[in-house]
C-alpha cells in the first residue's frame, strides 16, 4: 500500500468523529504530486499537505477564519511534537539519501522507504493522527470556531 493512500484511509478512521459529530466534510485534492486531506466546516479547516510518495507524516494546518493555529501548542507534553520530529529524524536521512542517488544516476530507487514504510510508515501515521484526534477531542471548542484553548496556551494560562 502505498503511503498516500494508507494516509487517507488511516485519516477517515481516526478523524472519522469529524464528520459524524462536529459536521465536517472531508475531501483530497492534487495538483501533480501534491496532496491535500482536506477535513472543513464553515470557517474551520484542517489540512495535510504531502507528496505522492513522501514516507514521513504530513505537513498539518489548522485553520479558524483563515488563521492558522498550531495544534502542537494544544498537545499533551508536546506529544505531537515528539511524534514528529522522531519521523523526521528517521526518514529525512532515508529520503534525501534516495534523492542524491536520483540526481547522480537518474533512476528513481524506493527501496530504503519501503522498507521502511512498511517497517515504521504505517506506525507513525497512526500514531500522528490518534495524537491529532486526541487533541481535538480534547479542544471541542476550535471544533466549533473559538480560538480560546490556544489563547491560553500561548499565555500558559490554567
Amino acid at each position: 500500500m502505498d503511503t498516500l493512500e494508507y494516509f487517507i484511509k488511516s485519516s477517515e478512521k481516526e478523524l472519522n468523529f469529524l464528520l459524524t459529530d462536529f459536521g465536517f466534510e472531508s475531501e483530497v485534492k492534487n495538483t501533480a504530486y501534491e496532496y491535500s486531506i482536506i477535513f472543513k466546516k464553515e470557517k474551520i479547516e484542517l489540512r495535510f499537505l504531502t507528496e505522492l510518495g513522501n514516507i514521513s507524516v504530513p505537513h498539518m494546518e489548522f485553520k479558524i477564519s483563515k488563521t492558522i493555529f498550531n495544534l502542537k501548542r494544544l498537545s499533551n507534553q508536546d506529544n505531537l511534537e515528539k511524534i514528529i520530529e522522531k519521523n523526521y529524524n528517521r526518514t529525512h536521512p532515508i529520503m534525501e539519501k534516495e534523492v542524491k542517488e536520483y540526481l547522480r544516476e537518474n533512476k528513481h530507487n524506493y527501496s530504503e522507504s519501503e522498507k521502511d514504510f512498511n517497517k515504521n510508515g504505517m506506525n507513525d501515521i497512526d500514531e500522528f493522527l490518534k495524537e491529532v484526534a486526541e487533541i481535538l477531542k480534547n479542544n471541542e471548542q476550535i471544533l466549533k470556531g473559538y480560538m480560546f484553548p490556544f489563547i491560553k496556551a500561548r499565555f500558559n494560562w490554567k
